[in-house]
């Protein structure tokens, strides 16, 4: 099941169409009304995946900045911490490093520009890569907050709306 995060609200009125039929909690006024909040956060939904992402779809046409979250994120308090994930980003970013023999890596660094309350991101800059302009110009790994697993691209298919 999914929720949506909203991390600033509807600047015009979404076309929910046949939603509200589908996610009852549309229905409500007062629940429509958190839609327009400046921060308004999770909407506290459990619904399916389909469901989620026509919402989420909806909410991005009325300008609204969204997406859609596994409730178990939204539920459960973050397990793994930023010493915890290190040596586990620290041993990807090595091999994914391995693969450059020549660019020139700097330290493996925490990211909070690339975590988020799923994810610890941390990175490690190519110094060639920076000098030649290249963006972000460093390896980037996530660690997930849970269960600690480096994250894949269908882990982030999973959350592109």
């Amino acid at each position: 099941m999914f929720d949506i995060r909203l991390s600033k609200g509807c600047k015009t009125a979404p076309d929910l169409g046949d939603l509200p039929d589908l996610i009852p909690e549309l229905a409500d006024k007062r629940f429509y009304a958190t839609l327009f909040d400046k921060n308004p956060g999770f909407l506290s939904l459990n619904i399916p995946e389909e469901l989620a992402r026509k919402l989420v779809r909806r909410l991005l046409t009325a300008r609204a900045q969204a997406g859609i979250i596994p409730v178990r994120y939204r539920d459960r308090e973050p397990i793994y911490t930023v010493e915890m994930a290190y040596p586990i980003a620290e041993k990807a970013l090595k091999e994914l490093q391995a693969k450059y023999p020549d660019i020139t890596f700097g330290p493996i660094k925490f990211s909070p520009h690339h975590s988020g309350r799923v994810t610890l991101g941390f990175l490690s800059a190519g110094k060639e890569w920076v000098e030649s302009g290249l963006i972000p110009g460093a390896l980037i790994v996530a660690v997930d907050r849970l269960d600690g697993h480096i994250w894949s691209e269908e882990d982030y298919k999973q959350m592109a709306t």
